[in-house]
């Protein structure tokens, strides 16, 4: 703790510390510490949760967080290396993990927006210190390096989020194969034991087929939307059905905990089979005639009125395009 403190107090020596005894081990360890404060406050801030969904939802964020941060700071590793040596420093790639690893301590303070301006700034200050004692280079240099990685991550991020790159695009999903067909006629059971729903005994209604799972966060987080849109179009025959891909004990307890206008379904490996899933939320638009008209995979912040926009076309009298199935 004593040689922590040295972060904020004096980063210099800290960096001189931990760069003289070279334990790798060390720093992925405090990386994985980090990753597990962050995914605990944002399973703690989630007021969608339940009490029991909190270890799994904490576990499913901890692996998350952490594989993102181990792989982003060996890209920073590798590039800042690679191109620090050609400026005239002199760091190997396991320094520059170590200064990655210890730099983004103080980006657990971006979980709040109070706190998220001043992590980045800290963070970006130890970074830079980092690279001047591992590399040698000038503070010039040093800022140079530490922006260009900042720089280029936050414009790959960024792409990839507002969908420029098409790295996140719905289309590379299988369940893609279900559009503009018939949807497979399939029998689901009941949460609760009760009985079964089989599809075609929905003929003439609009159904919202949504597969999740409570360990699931954007599952969990999109399913209020989904609810909401059941509710306001049931009286003009929409139905919606939450496909559980988790226990049903647990997943019933969740629907119960709620309000949602969903009927509770329990999903198996050979109904993920016939609907693709591949990634979940996975959630189909299926129209009065039983044809597939729309496949959204994933969450996106436009996802209700983009399935909105979905139930309105199907309720629309038109006759739409039909595929054949194969």
């Amino acid at each position: 703790m004593k040689k922590l403190s040295l972060l904020v107090t004096n980063p210099g020596k800290f960096f001189a510390l931990v760069l003289m005894e070279q334990k790798v081990g060390w720093a992925v360890a405090f990386m994985l510490f980090v990753a597990a404060i962050v995914a605990a406050a944002k399973v703690l801030t989630n007021p969608r949760l339940i009490p029991d969904l909190m270890p799994k939802a904490f576990v499913a964020d901890f692996v998350v967080f952490a594989v993102i941060g181990l792989l982003v700071n060996g890209l920073y590793a590798t590039s800042v290396s690679v191109f620090g040596r050609k400026l005239g420093g002199k760091a190997t790639i396991t320094r520059m993990f170590i200064v990655g690893a210890y730099s983004t301590a103080p980006l657990v303070l971006a979980g709040t927006n109070f706190t998220a301006l001043f992590g980045v700034i800290w963070s970006a200050i130890l970074g830079v210190i980092g690279l001047r004692v591992a590399h040698g280079v000038t503070t010039r240099v040093a800022v140079a390096l530490h922006a260009s990685f900042l720089a280029f991550t936050t414009l790959l991020f960024g792409l990839t989020f507002f969908g420029v790159l098409n790295m996140r695009s719905e289309s590379i999903f299988p369940a893609q194969q279900l559009l503009n067909k018939p949807v497979p006629e399939v029998a689901f059971k009941k949460l609760d034991g009760s009985g079964e729903v089989p599809l075609t005994h929905l003929r003439g209604k609009v159904v919202l087929i949504d597969f999740w799972a409570t360990w699931c966060g954007p599952c969990v987080a999109s399913m209020p939307d989904l609810s909401d849109l059941a509710k306001e179009y049931e009286n003009q025959g929409v139905v919606a059905l939450a496909v559980a891909n988790d226990t049903p004990e647990l997943a019933k307890k969740y629907l119960d905990s709620k309000n949602y206008k969903f009927i509770g379904l329990q999903g198996t490996n050979e109904l993920s089979d016939k609907f693709h899933v591949l990634a979940i939320p996975e959630t189909l638009v299926v129209d009065r005639d039983g044809i597939v008209r729309a496949v959204h995979v994933g969450a996106s912040q436009d996802e209700k009125e983009r399935v909105r926009a979905d139930i309105l076309k199907c309720l629309q009298p038109t006759k739409l395009q039909i595929e054949p199935s194969h």
